[in-house]
């Protein structure tokens, strides 16, 4: 049976309900709704080696608040029924480059100094600015590297391209063995940044 990662941070530390308390004042209508997700007739691993089949998880905003056998579901949960499908913890690996295809510049030519971008279209003049780039187009994924990081204990990636000071959008990905549409949670997930321009040639003068 095809196995499904659903990547549950701190899977084991959120056993109880905490009250989320308001910090900040809300801009228009309050909204008090409180969301209950139930995944039933699941397998779920609650540590390294133990096991609970036919089992149920209660996610309450964003709270794991019960698994088990006997687990009640609430009259108000949202339920799927995973039908003998897995259920992992696992942690989210948020600086990663897994499954994207590297954007690098080309190496100048000669030993003159560049100045100018060597981006063709209408871009800014400093071709390490590279907001357009969005990992989605770019990712493939990578069954052996996927292996690696879960057998270190993570279920998902944020990965990007690591080039440049902005690096566009990152993409949010299960590392679960399927098709390259099918592990992608979100497409849009993160801008990232940095303050080494990677392998863009230009030099800067400032006036």
């Amino acid at each position: 049976m095809q196995k499904i990662i659903f990547s549950i941070v701190a899977f084991l530390t959120c056993a109880n309900t905490y009250a989320q308390q308001q910090t900040f004042p809300v801009n228009g209508i309050n909204d008090n709704r409180h969301t209950v997700f139930a995944f039933s007739n699941a397998k779920i691993y609650v540590d390294y080696k133990t096991i609970i089949d036919s089992a149920t998880l209660i996610i309450k905003d964003g709270y794991i608040v019960g698994v088990g056998k006997t687990i009640v579901i609430p009259k108000d949960a949202i339920t799927y029924n995973l039908n003998g499908k897995y259920i992992y913890p696992s942690f989210i690996e948020l600086y990663s480059d897994y499954g994207i295809t590297e954007q690098r510049t080309k190496p100048k030519d000669g030993n003159t100094p560049q100045f100018l971008s060597n981006t063709k279209g209408a871009y800014g003049w400093n071709q390490a600015i590279r907001p357009e780039i969005d990992a989605y187009k770019y990712f493939d994924t990578d069954k052996n590297k996927a292996e690696e990081l879960k057998r270190i204990g993570f279920g998902t990636a944020l990965a990007f391209n690591r080039d440049g000071i902005v690096r566009g959008s990152g993409v949010f990905v299960s590392l679960a063995d399927l098709k390259d549409n099918e592990v992608i949670i979100k497409d849009r997930a993160a801008s990232n940044f940095s303050f080494d321009k990677g392998s863009y040639t230009q030099d800067y003068q400032v006036h």
